[in-house]
């Protein structure tokens, strides 16, 4: 004869048994909701603590590659946050200067009275700088090695914004920085190669290993600025100058600031084209060049 267990089958249980079965069961859910909960807790937790190690990581990461950056020396060659040429008897030369020392701000350059004094901040992103350069550098090149005019180029970056999130104007800045650094004497040819090569606002522009080959083409051959560009040796430095040249004073001239891209000063006189002229105009601007130098003489 088969046997029954009615303990076990609510029922056949009495209605008090099957109280504290009910009971029993709601107890047992209750511990298992509980046991559930706190390995969710657990979990969460282990989770928090995770994301919060790789947070702190990436911070310590970020902060120590800043620190790296910003405890790096500036070029050599730019001691004024920008490169200086000079000439005579149909010759140009970089002026070396020693390199800034990490955190030192530049030192203004000590103009040549004798001479006329160009100064150029430039964004090699920026259209009219090229149009101005393309019209004008040639002219220049022409007067600084007559031994007439120096000239100083401080490239800067203002419009990384409109590069799609690659930082060509501070690349491209930091990459002639390298120039000035191994090459000063090459600067100007790489510099009109850049500019041939300029891309449009909007678009990304050149990578790091195109830059350094427009630049090679251009008659550079240091071995090390392909690496310098790469390591991004020089980009601090040119936001450090950019920020300044925007907070000012400008050194050398009663112009406060700069406020876009091409600044040319003429003897501390800021050029600016004529209406309706345009910044690729030689005429234009060798005509405020000669009024410089015609007030000054008086």
């Amino acid at each position: 004869m088969a046997s029954s267990d009615s303990g076990n089958d609510p029922d056949k249980m009495s209605k008090k048994d099957r109280r504290e079965h009910m009971r029993e069961v709601a107890r047992l859910r209750r511990e298992e909701e509980l046991k559930r909960k706190k390995r969710n807790r657990i979990i969460t937790q282990i989770g928090v603590v995770v994301g919060s190690l790789a947070v702190i990581a990436l911070v310590v990461a970020i902060v120590v590659n800043t620190t790296a950056q910003n405890n790096r020396p500036g070029p050599a060659n730019m001691q004024s946050g920008g490169i200086s040429f000079t000439g005579a008897a149909g010759k140009i030369e970089a002026k070396t200067t020693p390199a800034l020392k990490a955190g030192d701000k530049p030192v203004g350059v000590k103009q040549d009275s004798a001479k006329t004094n160009v100064v150029m901040y430039v964004d090699y992103l920026c259209p009219l700088c090229n149009q101005f350069e393309t019209a004008n550098l040639d002219g220049l090149k022409d007067m600084v090695s007559a031994g007439t005019v120096d000239l100083q180029i401080i490239p800067i970056s203002i419009l990384d914004r409109v590069s799609a999130g690659t930082q060509y104007s501070t690349r491209s800045a930091a990459a002639m920085a390298c120039v000035a650094n191994y090459e000063p004497n090459g600067f100007l040819d790489a510099s009109a190669a850049l500019y041939a090569k300029q891309p449009e606002e909007g678009q990304p522009g050149l990578k790091n290993a195109e830059i350094a080959q427009v630049i090679r083409d251009a008659g550079v051959k240091s071995n090390k600025i392909e690496s310098c560009i790469n390591d991004g040796d020089y980009k601090n430095f040119v936001t450090s100058i950019t920020d300044q040249a925007k907070a000012g004073p400008l050194p050398n001239t009663d112009v406060p600031q700069v406020t876009g891209t091409p600044t040319i000063l003429v003897d501390g006189k800021q050029y600016t084209p004529t209406q309706n002229v345009g910044w690729g105009n030689t005429q234009d601007f060798f005509k405020f060049v000669e009024q410089v130098q015609a007030q000054n003489k008086k």
